[in-house]
């Protein structure tokens, strides 16, 4: 069935933009980490860093070796680099078992973990980085009610596939926000990525820091190269999120023998951002250890959360679970905008707030004494999308305090089948043009939309 396909911010609220789009939507595995790389074994010939230091220079790490590490060309391969290791190198402690992907099939209880865990929560839209920040996700981990510990995802009503825990990220995940890329592009959309290059020839030496290395269903990203006084490879690390090769998201370093190895194995081909130099959003130090900056440890000591973390994005309709921590309070507070909405008695540690009208939310509790506690933020955020089907799709959607990035169109499982993202410049003045052939299955659209504290989209809607 071939149709067009037709989006329009509404009037109202955003000048008016329209796509039509008529493209091929390739219906394919949504998985993005298990296919073919993951047939290799390692048999023991890689290492994960533990203990490293950093260089003077604040650009790359010196390892215990003698080798000369290559340093970023830009500041914006720098913060890749920066922001691969925030992934990488985040400390969490689970409060109680958490249902994990792989390696037993649980996070204990009490048990430090290192790197954002392994979880393909496409359906939900929950990606560390992405979706939610590395804060929230921290808070989240904190709370010993909040949804990591309440909900299994991998079980109805979900449908996730390789998905636990509720929060995660993927190999291509981990890397794009690695890279700066907000939209969560699975491995089979990289061939097709006009903002990909690959170099004239595609051999082990021919890797460059922040490099992509796609082999089938698996992604990993070039963290460091070391070379001798020669100037040849010696040691490669990767950056890379999986449950094979690695536990959730880490560096792996391989001697170059050990790396053309895997490369051949894998039969591996190099991407390239083009976009790269142009990454330098970066200012969040205060979790992980980056560069001469010793963080101190995540602690989290107020009284109150919501059960998806603080500083969280619901969209209206989504009740807002807040739980409660400390007895010593008797009432508690919700301000919207800045002005108390309402105040009331506490009679339970759980309070579920419904049908909250779009805005910006803070919550504490109160004694009767007049102590209070620090404050809670979150936000429900105003998402509107309509689609309309009479051999035409046309898809209308507005917000009145968030921001709309991409919209995706999925089949009944939500595997996305293609991305359609926004200029953020200026998003009333594009006009793309694809073919576009529908197969005869389930599809349906998906508007994403980011506010202060996150991203949210609305829940489905069919157009065929």
């Amino acid at each position: 069935m071939d149709v067009v396909i037709q989006f329009y911010f509404d009037p109202v609220y955003f000048k008016i933009v329209r796509f039509a789009l008529f493209g091929a939507l390739v219906i394919l595995s949504g998985c993005s980490g298990l296919l073919s790389d993951f047939n290799y074994l390692m048999n023991g010939i890689s290492q994960t860093i533990t203990d490293y230091e950093r260089a003077q220079d604040n650009y790359c790490e010196v390892f215990d070796d003698t080798l000369l590490h290559d340093k970023p060309r830009s500041k914006g391969v720098e913060i890749s680099l920066k922001r691969a290791q925030q992934l990488a190198r985040l400390k969490w402690l689970p409060h109680d078992n958490i249902p994990r992907v792989g390696y037993g099939g649980q996070y204990l209880a009490n048990k430090e973990y290192i790197g954002v865990p392994y979880s393909l929560v496409m359906h939900i839209n929950t990606y560390v980085g992405l979706d939610i920040s590395l804060y929230t996700f921290l808070t989240a981990v904190a709370n010993p009610y909040s949804v990591l510990y309440s909900e299994n995802v991998s079980k109805p009503p979900y449908n996730g596939v390789q998905c636990a825990p509720y929060y995660g990220t993927v190999c291509s995940t981990a890397v794009w926000y690695a890279l700066g890329i907000y939209i969560p592009y699975f491995t089979r959309f990289v061939p097709t990525l006009d903002f990909l290059t690959t170099p004239d020839y595609s051999t082990p030496d021919a890797i460059e820091l922040c490099d992509i290395l796609l082999s089938g269903g698996h992604m990993v990203m070039v963290y460091d190269i070391g070379r001798g006084r020669d100037g040849d490879i010696e040691k490669v690390t990767l950056f890379e999120c999986g449950v094979t090769f690695v536990e959730d998201t880490k560096f792996i370093i391989y001697t170059f023998e050990e790396f053309k190895e895997r490369w051949e194995n894998v039969k591996w081909k190099i991407f390239r951002y083009n976009g790269l130099d142009d990454n330098i959003d970066f200012d969040d130090y205060d979790f992980v250890s980056i560069d001469n900056y010793d963080a101190a440890p995540f602690i989290y000591d107020k009284s109150l959360c919501t059960n998806r973390g603080d500083k969280v994005a619901y969209r209206e309709g989504e009740d807002v679970v807040i739980n409660i921590f400390d007895t010593i309070y008797s009432n508690i507070e919700i301000y919207k905008d800045g002005v108390l909405l309402k105040s009331f008695s506490i009679n339970d540690n759980c309070i579920v707030l419904s049908s909250l009208p779009y805005g910006d939310y803070k919550v504490r509790l109160a004694s009767k004494e007049r102590q209070y506690s620090d404050f809670i933020y979150f936000e429900v955020l105003d998402i509107n999308v309509d689609v309309k089907f009479d051999g035409m799709i046309t898809t209308y959607f507005h917000s009145l305090n968030a921001h709309p990035e991409y919209m995706d169109i999925c089949t009944s499982s939500q595997s996305p089948q293609a991305y359609y993202p926004f200029s953020n410049d200026d998003i009333y003045a594009q006009e793309i043009t694809v073919d576009t052939v529908v197969k005869d299955v389930p599809l349906f659209c998906k508007v994403y939309f980011r506010g202060k504290y996150g991203r949210v989209s609305n829940i489905p809607i069919a157009i065929n």
